[in-house]
């Protein structure tokens, strides 16, 4: 993790921007978070607002795949090869399942 990311980073340029904030030991989001004084409360709902984020973007994976031609196989992974399907994807981002995910991620960031 950069140092003293939460300053003006993200808008530097290479090498200035790793001059100014140096690598520090690799920490997870998840190990930040639980340094950080939020509630049990708070935290259970990080943890539901990551759930219906992961929601989303499993089914967006899934239309990317579509698009490029791949497809689950019983392991879980995109590694069927087919033709690219455009309806599949168009679909998948139209789906009763996916309009209910991003409805739950809306209500969670409220």
């Amino acid at each position: 993790m950069p140092l003293a990311y939460d300053h003006i980073y993200w808008d530097l340029l290479e090498p200035a921007r790793s001059t100014r904030h140096p690598l520090t030991a690799n920490v997870s989001f998840k190990e930040e978070l639980t340094q950080l004084p939020f509630s049990p409360y708070e935290i259970d709902k990080l943890q539901e607002s990551e759930s219906y984020s992961d929601d989303l973007v499993n089914l967006e994976v899934q239309a990317f795949n579509a698009m490029d031609g791949l497809f689950k196989s019983n392991n879980g992974r995109y590694d069927v090869k087919g033709e690219p399907n455009q309806t599949l994807a168009i679909e998948v981002l139209y789906s009763n399942a996916y309009l209910k995910a991003k409805e739950k991620n809306h209500a969670s960031h409220r």
